[in-house]
């Protein structure tokens, strides 16, 4: 197996892990009421507000709204996208 292949593995198997923390929290929330709130975890709930300070830098309107989008998508998508694109690199390129 090539070293993209573990990484797709490894990024695959943290997203699922990432998915059940975030479906557990949400359920230990629920206490006694029937309110089931899911929230994803996404990079500007995990870093400083003040390391996306650049973003307000970008002069084109839409590629700042691309970069606002991309920091505000769950951690595990990204996990997830990450792994299919070492998957397919795998393929591709791994061992035949």
């Amino acid at each position: 197996m090539s070293i993209f292949g573990t990484i797709g593995i490894i990024l695959l198997i943290g997203a699922l892990v990432l998915f059940a923390y975030q479906g557990i929290s949400a359920f230990m929330d629920m206490g006694t009421s029937d309110e089931f709130v899911y929230e994803n975890v996404s990079f500007v709930d995990v870093m400083d507000e003040g390391s996306f300070s650049w973003i307000d830098s970008i002069s084109s309107p839409s590629i700042q709204s691309l970069a606002e989008t991309l920091i505000n998508a769950p951690i595990a998508l990204w996990m997830l996208c990450v792994a299919v694109l070492c998957f397919l690199i795998h393929a591709f390129l791994g061992p035949k």
